[in-house]
């Protein structure tokens, strides 16, 4: 059984896996010879001591005073999140509509618009002949859902969508309600140590303090609210509930007739709010630490104020929402604050930590700012029981829906920082959906398991002209399993995950056909590459990839290759002969596509075998140069490091990169760490490109239009953990950072790539 690598005695002991420690005592130090020994960092205890994670992740607390849409704070616990404003809540969502919306969003909530008319898949599937076969694929969609009501209805259902909004009611002297141009002084503050919001202002030089926490087990907030406003009448909490939508602010407030909300009071102390909505069916539990008076304000509003002649200057209050009811009694403010803190403090001392202390390179303290925001955000977006949307669970992208070819770059690095349990929750829906991937797979005349490209928890593929087509999301189960059993390298997760592993590769070898006249295998037509996009001329008019002419993308025949491969080694582990159809494949594999440069006739390779004119036609060179990650993803056997290295250098000097995608300059990254380039490894990361950017709060902004864009947040933790803790075979420490001394870097528990 092979075991997990081991970095040093010191990443023993601060990963937080005894196990860890077990292995080291009793000698089992092979993989110290991975990627060299000492890291730099990772020296013996007496002469390099543990990094201070306290001062590490504190230093990088966020820390707002002037209200902007963007300028929110997000809590959560990866399946729950609830984003606040400066007030430490969701009291002025109308200004924060054209930036980050203030959202309560949940993994569980999902709606569907009515469908009187019983659309299906059927009704948006056409007919393609390639290679002598028919086969239905639904393509009637994008960019032309307005015009086919059956696309538009399989497009926009089932999405997310907001549970709610949790605000004050703040009245001025004058008896009017106060905005936010009303708030002075104002402080808004994430302590990510504790995951906790604080927040503090002024109305009419009356303070106010606001404490907020997400719970870390259960889908609620709970905060605690202070100010001698409430012995003055003038504070209170409002609910509000919203008709669900597909839109980015999942959440419209224009149909208040659509939807139900039952307010039942339960005691003094509490209330139960049960919503219908169409079809969707859930409550919120509402407790307070004091007796409240309920007010309806308006169709779906709530307005709570506790009796300013109690004397008292704190309302506490703690809201659970769930898709059935809630029992009695929840925690209370104090216990919800207790066991938050508790658990954000084993998640910062028990995963992997990067520290870049002494650096005089000046973009280290950047570079670390992003890490330890981009772990957070990650953790309470991007870890829970489906696979996260692009936007998380702070606003709608695609209808809310998860686009299963960017799962690695969301999850994958949750194993190599000492979080393999946070990626595995996700897992599950793949062991669950397994069935419908077999049928999957059958409907296109294949073997195996085909995962689909953009689905909601049910499944089920949204029809348009590219997702039907788009591959590369295959393999990435089967990598992400394996980092799982690299984690926990035992019988029973090679058990757990066998089935989708198995399934996944019997699809890989049957989406493939031998060309016996070239002795070779092929994959596609059909089949659309990473980029989708052929070209966008004048006017935004996108050009796609045409699926039934385009065959041998660069990456998916590598990615292809790497599946097979580890699948071979899970039949090996659990005592099964190899699989001899899996070995012919591997043993004649179709050369990754090249064409000259256009100048020195060198070989670079290419997005597909049918894209010739990729180097010769600057239109061309955009979005992502996905054949890079043939050796930086994934461990490059099946590049050439001559032609890679080439590669490289064209796509540097020649790629737009304005119209890159922020995970591409991880990928850049993590390609120049194999190819032994540590300074352009540095370099990439902070590549000019309006895409390539992390926000004060730490989010992405994509295309001026995503505000908020995980995946680049996974991808960078993924190239970090490349760069410092290297991969299988490498033996120079720290392979990504240059060794010139302007780059001091010390790591803890974050595990080798492949």
């Amino acid at each position: 059984m092979k075991m997990k690598p081991i970095q040093t005695p010191a990443a023993a002991a601060y990963t937080g896996l005894p196990e860890l420690g077990f292995l080291f005592r009793a000698g089992l130090l092979w993989g110290l010879a991975l990627c060299g020994y000492p890291h730099a960092g990772l020296a013996a205890p007496a002469t390099n001591p543990p990094i201070d994670r306290f001062a590490l992740v504190r230093r990088h607390n966020l820390h707002f005073q002037e209200a902007r849409p963007e300028n929110v704070l997000t809590l959560g616990n990866g399946n729950f999140a609830f984003t606040t404003d400066l007030t430490g809540l969701q009291t002025f969502p109308d200004f924060h509509h054209q930036g980050i919306p203030l959202t309560t969003m949940a993994n569980w909530a999902w709606h569907s618009y009515p469908n009187p008319k019983h659309y299906t898949l059927r009704d948006v599937q056409r007919p393609l002949q390639v290679g002598g076969k028919t086969h239905l694929y639904p393509v009637v969609g994008f960019p032309y859902e307005d015009s086919n009501p059956a696309s538009q209805w399989l497009n926009e259902n089932p999405h997310r969508f907001g549970l709610g909004q949790i605000g004050l009611v703040i009245l001025k002297r004058d008896g009017t309600e106060a905005g936010i141009t009303d708030l002075k002084a104002t402080s808004q503050d994430l302590d990510l140590w504790t995951g906790t919001v604080h927040c503090r202002f002024e109305i009419e030089g009356v303070p106010v303090q606001v404490v907020t926490v997400a719970h870390p087990n259960l889908d609620l907030v709970a905060s605690s609210i202070q100010s001698d406003l409430f012995r003055q009448g003038r504070l209170g909490v409002r609910l509000r509930f919203p008709y669900p939508t597909h839109r980015d602010d999942p959440s419209d407030w224009s149909q208040p007739g659509r939807h139900r909300t039952v307010m039942g009071k339960v005691s003094a102390r509490s209330l139960r709010i049960r919503r219908e909505v169409d079809e969707t069916r859930y409550q919120v539990l509402v407790e307070a630490g004091a007796d409240f008076r309920t007010r309806n304000a308006g169709p779906h509003e709530y307005i709570l104020t506790p009796d300013p002649d109690s004397g008292d200057d704190t309302f506490d209050i703690t809201a659970q929402f769930a898709p059935h009811p809630v029992g009695n009694p929840l925690p209370t403010v104090r216990e919800a604050q207790a066991a938050t803190q508790a658990y954000w403090e084993q998640f910062w001392r028990s995963g992997g930590v990067v520290d870049f202390t002494g650096s005089s390179d000046p973009r280290a303290a950047e570079l670390e700012r992003r890490i330890v925001l981009s772990q957070y955000l990650t953790a309470i977006q991007s870890a829970g029981l489906l696979p996260p949307q692009e936007t998380g669970l702070t606003l709608n992208s695609w209808n809310g829906k998860f686009h299963l070819e960017v799962h690695w770059f969301h999850a994958a690095h949750f194993a190599l920082w000492g979080h393999p349990e946070m990626l595995e929750r996700s897992l599950q829906w793949y062991v669950g959906f397994l069935p419908q991937a077999r049928k999957l797979a059958r409907s296109y005349g294949q073997q195996g398991a085909r995962w689909p490209k953009m689905v909601g928890p049910e499944g089920r593929e949204s029809p348009n002209h590219i997702n039907p087509f788009l591959l590369w999301q295959q393999p990435s189960i089967i990598y992400l399993a394996e980092l799982c059993y690299r984690a926990h390298p035992s019988e029973e997760t090679l058990r757990k995950y066998q089935s989708v592993v198995f399934e996944t590769a019997r699809f890989l070898a049957s989406a493939l056909r031998y060309e016996q006249s070239e002795n070779r295998y092929l994959l596609g037509p059909p089949v659309v590459p990473p980029p989708e996009l052929w070209e966008i001329r004048p006017n935004n008019q996108f050009i796609v990839w045409k699926p039934e002419e385009t065959f041998n993308p660069a990456f998916e025949l590598a990615y292809w290759d790497f599946g097979l491969r580890v699948a071979q080694a899970w039949r090996e582990r659990l005592g099964k002969p190899r699989q001899p159809e899996w070995d012919h494949i591997l043993q004649y594999p179709s050369r990754l596509p090249q064409s000259p440069h256009p100048i020195t006739g060198k070989p670079l390779y290419l997005h597909a075998e049918n894209g010739t004119d990729l180097w010769t036609n600057p239109k061309r060179r955009i979005q992502h140069p996905s054949f890079l990650m043939a050796k930086g993803m994934l461990p490059g056997d099946r590049t050439d490091d001559v032609i890679m290295r080439d590669t490289f250098d064209a796509v540097l000097a020649m790629w737009d990169r304005e119209q890159m995608w922020g995970t591409d300059f991880s990928m850049l990254a993590m390609t120049a760490t194999r190819l032994g380039l540590p300074k352009l490894a540095v370099d990439c990361l902070f590549l000019p490109g309006q895409n390539n950017n992390f926000g004060l709060n730490g989010h992405s902004v994509q295309w001026h239009s995503y505000p908020v864009y995980l995946p680049s947040n996974g991808s960078l933790l993924a190239a970090i953990a490349l760069m410092t803790a290297g991969y299988d075979g490498c033996k120079e420490p720290l392979p990504g950072f240059p060794k010139d001394g302007s780059w001091k870097v010390r790591f803890e528990g974050i595990s080798p790539l492949p």
